[in-house]
């Protein structure tokens, strides 16, 4: 693994620990003597769910030894911890999500998933019929997932064309 996506990995397990243990020690202040991840507690937090997760992502890119379809779940279920709300459900990341370390390494996954699948914004507003700001509100819905490719926004093309044919659909009831 590439030294600059293993520490994107222990930052990202390291930052989500050390929210933990602020949620864990607010709600149940005898639990824990320390409010920070230790340097000792990396290599755990590497063999948990997440980091078992986040490495498959990373493996994903670099290696054919991850399927797509497993690297598709570790994305989801990221993604799942990082941006589902006890009080609204699933949550769309936001754009700036995909700005940071981690939004560009899922980028990079669903760049290579998707490669021969990837639709330009005018190329998704055509076949979509529809404006600008909509097609931001799909993303921000969730409906569609941008893919950012060497600084381009990207869109999967079957996504695309899926989301049409239900808007086909509804518009003939």
């Amino acid at each position: 693994m590439k030294p600059h996506r293993e520490r994107i990995i222990d930052d990202v397990l390291t930052a989500l620990a050390d929210r933990a243990i602020q949620l864990v020690t607010k709600t149940n202040a005898a639990t824990f003597t320390h409010s920070k991840v230790k340097e000792t507690d990396i290599s755990r937090l590497r063999e948990s769910e997440l980091g078992r997760d986040l490495t498959d992502i990373v493996l994903y890119i670099e290696t054919d030894e991850v399927a797509k379809e497993r690297a598709q779940q570790a994305i989801t279920n990221v993604l799942t911890l990082l941006f589902k709300s006890p009080y609204m459900g699933d949550t769309p990341p936001p754009k700036e999500f995909y700005e940071s370390d981690l939004g560009k390494l899922i980028s990079q996954a669903y760049a290579k998933m998707y490669l021969n699948d990837l639709i330009s914004p005018g190329e998704a507003l055509k076949q979509l019929q529809v404006s600008r700001q909509m097609l931001s509100n799909y993303v921000e819905s969730g409906q569609l997932i941008p893919v950012y490719l060497a600084g381009k926004t990207m869109f999967i093309g079957s996504q695309v064309e899926h989301l049409q044919q239900g808007r086909t659909q509804s518009s003939k009831r």
